[in-house]
């Protein structure tokens, strides 16, 4: 796996044996050399030897939305799995399916956790050929148009699925009204939500919608005031517990 990666691998056998296995094999031949085992102890020659378990293999992709959810999935499942994200975060739409075969490698993968969609639906300066952020009220445009994000989910899910992998889409977190970004709009973020989660729907990919849940606690708190803290730490608190059930079960499938 190249330099950069982030990987979080259950305890077991499989994590030390790697790392082991040569010193050991050394030894054992020098012992049988030097005849400090006979040859009733050594295995007959041609019988399989035990393998180590290969753990399922987990991949995160897409931008910010993912990084809290990723820290709480790696520690909840590393008894379970080996969880992955990708170095290459933050990417929208278009710049993760232009980088998909380096990112998803040679190794296939069990389950891919996936989000996109804060990075298309942020207006950028469109004189720049660089990705720089300006507001709508200045000019600035999307990222990734509306009318070419949805095409380019399908074909994320296609190509993700096309390698033997099970998807499961995570939604964007909603905005804090007192701490938006300049960039990002209340308006464009429920535009791009919906697309998403129709084209989900339309391509049979679970849902973990973890912006709805945010939502649900802020509204059922009457004190608008109160809104924007309670949003602060909702954020900080522990989100993943649906994804990890998610993951879980389609790891047993």
């Amino acid at each position: 796996m190249s330099a950069g990666w982030v990987r979080v691998r259950g305890r077991g056998p499989f994590a030390t044996w790697s790392t082991l296995r040569a010193p050991l094999g050394l030894a054992v031949g020098l012992l049988l050399l030097l005849g400090a085992a006979g040859p009733e102890d050594a295995a007959p020659l041609g019988d399989p030897v035990a393998q180590d378990p290969v753990p399922p293999r987990v991949l995160f992709l897409g931008d910010t939305t993912l990084g809290g959810h990723f820290r709480n999935a790696a520690q909840a499942l590393k008894e379970e799995a080996e969880v992955v994200t990708s170095p290459q975060g933050h990417l929208h739409s278009g710049a993760l399916l232009e980088d998909l075969e380096e990112v998803l490698g040679e190794q296939p993968w069990d389950v891919v956790a996936l989000n996109v969609g804060l990075s298309d639906l942020m207006t950028r300066d469109p004189r720049s050929k660089a990705i720089r952020a300006m507001s709508a009220a200045a000019g600035g445009v999307p990222v990734t148009p509306l009318e070419q994000y949805g095409p380019q989910l399908e074909r994320l899910v296609t190509r993700l699925r096309a390698t033997g992998a099970q998807v499961v889409w995570l939604t964007t977190l909603p905005l804090n009204g007192t701490n938006r970004r300049h960039a990002v709009r209340e308006e464009d973020l429920q535009r791009y939500r919906a697309e998403a989660l129709e084209r989900m729907a339309t391509q049979e990919v679970p849902v973990v919608d973890t912006h709805q849940a945010i939502v649900d606690v802020l509204e059922a708190e009457p004190n608008l005031r109160a809104r924007p803290r309670l949003h602060n730490d909702t954020l900080k608190s522990d989100l993943s517990g649906p994804l990890v059930e998610r993951l879980r079960d389609l790891l047993t499938r």
